[in-house]
């Protein structure tokens, strides 16, 4: 059975703390489940790239998506999606 990725991340950025050169992240997943994740953890097919002060990079095998931060009540800012080829003309 082969695993695939969402089309877009299903999951929310709560909380970023970074201390020094080592960064957290804290996700809300799917029925509300809080998950810590630091950057290279996979969750649901989706590889934590970079941890930011405010967003995270995630990526599958096609593209990369920025999660930026929830802020309290409102709703996620929108995802942004970067093909892989776009993040290439940019570096």
């Amino acid at each position: 059975r082969k695993e695939t990725s969402p089309e877009s991340p299903d999951f929310k950025l709560i909380e970023v703390i970074i201390d020094g050169d080592a960064a957290v992240a804290l996700l809300r997943l799917k029925g509300n489940a809080g998950k810590r994740v630091h950057s290279g953890s996979i969750i649901d097919g989706w590889r934590i790239k970079e941890i930011r002060r405010k967003s995270i990079v995630v990526a599958n095998k096609e593209k990369d998506w920025i999660v930026a931060m929830e802020k309290h009540g409102s709703p996620a800012a929108a995802d942004r999606q970067r093909t892989k080829q776009q993040d290439d003309r940019t570096q």
